[in-house]
């Protein structure tokens, strides 16, 4: 029924917690695959220990390196469950991620898709709710018509590392495609999201590991090729899929894409800043202050941003701020 995807390539040292998460789930995958995409470290190795006493899983290993992407849509290829879950090495996911999952997806045959809040984390100790939009209170189906409102007045709040997908509606739009670079999977979650609506749990079920070293952070950090890959998800949105994606849409979307990117740069070159504060011999009061000052110029250019290309998205900042607040209750 669920196939899962693990993609890896040298993260040797989150591979154990990553790979037991998978295979200890309350409801197992009915295949585990793990894609090594050319590891020069000892990542074969320890998968292939990991996975000896588990008759679903089975290693996979690109001959050569040939990327993150490619690799995804190999794992689609070889996919035989009717639901596919892709994970990333050094990412976690929950025991009961795939079980409410499949059960939500199950009460409604129509969506392509079921994802969930999730956590994330720079370093080990940083563990925080991601603050995004929370489309529903309780678990359930939005439309294509009501993804479509709620994309528009919310912003996204589907999350790759906690997202299960039917495989046929994946397969039916071409998988992920290459020349949108880490923007493929969100085009991926918006389009099947418009065409055949999807299910959302509000609980954080995973656990993202940001890293400056990632294959996202190394695209956020280069804005030209941002812009880029904004102009080709437009044009897509305006030929291919134009039945999915109005004109009002594709405005929003690109002054939300652009902010985005902006803030991506931003946000990587302060937490560079702080970790680097953090770690140097300056007494705490300095540290303390100068971080202070760091977080309160990055609010100052972020809120400039929203008032000059998303003046509506100030409810939306404060809204998200109370849905974190709401999805870390008792």
């Amino acid at each position: 029924m669920l196939t899962s995807i693990l993609i890896n390539y040298n993260h040797a040292c989150y591979l154990e917690a990553s790979i037991k998460a998978i295979l200890n789930q309350t409801l197992p995958a009915s295949e585990v695959l793990i894609i090594d995409d050319g590891s020069t470290d000892n990542s074969v190795e320890i998968i292939k220990k990991i996975i000896a006493v588990y008759p679903t899983a089975r290693l996979l290993c690109n001959e050569r390196n040939i990327g993150i992407i490619p690799t995804l849509n190999r794992g689609l290829k070889e996919a035989k469950g009717k639901y596919v879950f892709f994970g990333a090495a050094d990412d976690v996911i929950m025991p009961r991620l795939f079980e409410k999952s499949i059960k939500i997806l199950n009460n409604y045959p129509d969506a392509a898709l079921c994802s969930s809040l999730t956590y994330f984390v720079e370093r080990e100790e940083d563990a925080k709710i991601l603050r995004t939009a929370l489309p529903l209170r309780q678990e359930g189906y939005i439309s294509p018509r009501g993804v479509q409102r709620k994309q528009l007045n919310m912003g996204n709040w589907i999350q790759s590392n906690v997202t299960l997908y039917k495989r046929e509606a994946l397969i039916e739009i071409g998988g992920f495609k290459e020349d949108l670079l880490s923007y493929t999977d969100s085009f991926s979650n918006l389009l099947l999201s418009l065409k055949h609506g999807c299910c959302f749990i509000p609980e954080a079920l995973g656990v993202w590991r940001r890293l400056q070293s990632g294959y996202s952070s190394s695209i956020n950090a280069n804005l030209p090729l941002k812009i880029k890959v904004m102009k080709t998800a437009g044009f897509y949105m305006q030929s291919d899929y134009q039945a999915y994606f109005s004109k009002s849409f594709i405005s929003n979307w690109k002054k939300k894409f652009l902010y985005g990117a902006i803030h991506d740069i931003a946000f990587s070159a302060m937490t560079e800043c702080k970790m680097a504060i953090k770690d140097s011999q300056e007494n705490n009061f300095c540290k303390k202050f100068i971080i202070f000052a760091l977080n309160s110029s990055f609010l100052i250019f972020k809120y400039c941003m929203i008032v000059a290309l998303r003046p509506r998205d100030l409810f939306f900042r404060f809204s998200c701020y109370v849905n974190s607040v709401y999805a870390m209750r008792p």
